[in-house]
C-alpha cells in the first residue's frame, strides 16, 4: 500500500490500484513467498480470474509492489501473452458491438431533434461527443461569457462564448498529461445558440454523479465509448483517415489505442500486426 501511495500519479489512479490490491488480498493473495515459487504462484493466482483485463490489472499491481528484476522480467513476458488474449477478445467484443451501433446519420437526426425541442443541455453534451469524440469528463464544462481579464482555472473545462464563436477549452481530461490543454473553436450557429440559451454556469449538476447524469442525456442511451466507436466505424467505412486522425487528436487517444479498442470492424490478424 505504501508503494502505491508513493507513486507519482493522480489520486484517482491510486484509488484504482488500491481497489485492485484489496480485491487481490480478499482472494487470498500472499506477497511473501520463496523466489523459486513466486512466478508459479503468481500464474496460479492470476488464472483464478476469468477476464483478461482483470488478469492484466492484477499483474500490473504485482509489478508495482515487486522489486526483484528477474521476477519482473518473467512477469512482463507472462503479461505479453495475456495482452494478446485480451486483444483477440476485444476484437470479438467490438465486432458484436458494431452490429448494434446506430449509424452516424441516425445519431445526427436525434441530435437535431434535441435542438428543435430546445433541450439545449442534452444537445450540447451530445454535440461535443458526436463532433469531437470526447469522454464523459470532457463535457463537464463551465459556461462563461468572454470579457476582458476573464479568469479561468487550469483544472477545469470551459465553453467561452463570444459574439461569433465558442471556445471549447479542456484542462480536465483523461490524457491531459500527454496531449496538454486543448482548445477548439466552434462557430456552428445552432451550437452557439444552445450555449447562450443555457447561459453562464456549470452545464452539469455539480451535486450529482456525472456518469448517472449522462446516462439520462446521451442519445440512444449509448456510452461515450460507444459513440466514439460509432464515429470510428463510419470513418473506417468511408476510408476517411483524415477524420480518424482528427478524432485521435480531439479525444486525446493514439491511433494504436483506437485500433485495439474502438475499431468495430477489426480482425485478430489486423490487431496482431499493430
Amino acid at each position: 500500500m505504501e508503494k502505491i501511495e508513493n507513486l507519482k500519479i493522480k489520486d484517482t489512479s491510486k484509488k484504482v490500484y488500491v481497489g485492485i490490491f484489496k480485491r487481490m488480498t480478499k482472494n487470498g493473495f500472499k506477497e511473501k513467498l520463496k523466489q523459486s515459487k513466486t512466478m508459479k504462484y503468481i500464474k496460479g493466482f492470476v488464472e483464478k480470474f476469468e477476464k483478461p483485463s482483470t488478469k492484466l490489472d492484477i499483474l500490473n499491481v504485482i509489478l508495482l509492489i515487486n522489486d526483484d528484476e528477474a521476477l519482473r522480467e518473467d512477469i512482463k513476458k507472462y503479461r505479453k501473452t495475456l495482452q494478446v488474449l485480451k486483444k483477440n477478445l476485444n476484437v470479438k467484443t467490438m465486432n458484436e458491438k458494431g452490429e448494434n451501433l446506430p449509424s452516424v446519420e441516425q445519431f445526427k437526426e436525434k441530435l437535431d431533434s434535441l435542438f428543435e425541442d430546445k433541450k439545449y443541455k442534452e444537445y450540447i453534451v451530445n454535440y461535443l461527443m458526436f463532433h469531437y469524440g470526447v469522454r464523459n469528463q470532457d463535457v463537464n464544462v463551465e459556461i462563461k461569457k468572454s470579457k476582458p481579464k476573464l479568469i479561468i482555472q487550469d483544472t477545469k473545462n470551459y465553453l467561452i462564448y463570444k459574439p461569433k464563436e465558442i471556445k471549447y477549452i479542456r484542462y480536465d481530461y483523461k490524457t491531459m498529461k500527454t496531449y496538454g490543454p486543448q482548445t477548439i473553436i466552434i462557430k456552428d450557429p445552432e451550437f452557439m445558440t444552445a450555449v447562450k440559451e443555457v447561459g453562464e454556469g456549470f452545464l452539469m449538476d455539480e451535486t450529482k454523479q456525472l456518469g448517472n447524469e449522462l446516462r439520462k442525456m446521451l442519445i440512444f442511451k449509448l456510452s461515450e465509448s460507444d459513440i466514439f466507436k460509432m464515429l470510428i466505424d463510419a470513418a473506417y467505412k468511408n476510408k476517411d483517415t483524415e477524420r480518424i486522425n482528427e478524432l485521435s487528436k480531439t479525444r486525446g487517444t493514439d491511433i494504436n489505442t483506437i485500433k485495439e479498442n474502438y475499431h468495430v470492424n477489426a480482425t485478430d490478424e489486423v490487431i496482431k500486426q499493430i
